[in-house]
């Protein structure tokens, strides 16, 4: 989104680099899901989510404060969605034996790159494995 990058110019790679976790923790993900296996690694997946919401959202969240960002509210509202999903997801994942949580978490992060992060606006071009 052109606007992100005037606004942020350099500042916008970083947000990018950040979010290409996300997608890596996504494709990782994908391939212990088809393989049935996601609760191998479910509890890196949220010990590395958690990880995200502190740098990532505090890192975006700082710059729109110093560059009076006119969306900041919508977007920080998507962050606080985020972070009750990961919670709910984990939660879930401590205290249920069910096999679906690990699909359940992937389809979450698909649709968080998607709406979100596309939606929202980013320099990098993301491509789901």
């Amino acid at each position: 989104m052109s606007h992100w990058e005037d606004q942020f110019g350099d500042k916008a790679l970083s947000i990018d680099t950040q979010r290409r976790k996300i997608l890596a923790l996504t494709n990782e993900l994908s391939k212990y899901v088809k393989q049935g296996k996601a609760a191998l690694i479910l509890d890196k997946i949220f010990a590395n989510l958690y990880d995200y919401i502190e740098t990532h959202f505090k890192y975006e969240e700082d710059l729109f404060r110093r560059f009076h960002y006119h969306d900041s509210k919508n977007h920080i509202d998507e962050h606080e969605f985020f972070i009750r999903q990961v919670n709910r997801l984990h939660k879930d994942h401590l205290e249920k034996d069910d096999p679906m949580i690990g699909c359940e978490t992937f389809n979450f992060l698909l649709n968080w790159l998607t709406l979100h992060v596309k939606g929202l606006g980013t320099r990098a071009s993301l491509k789901i494995q």
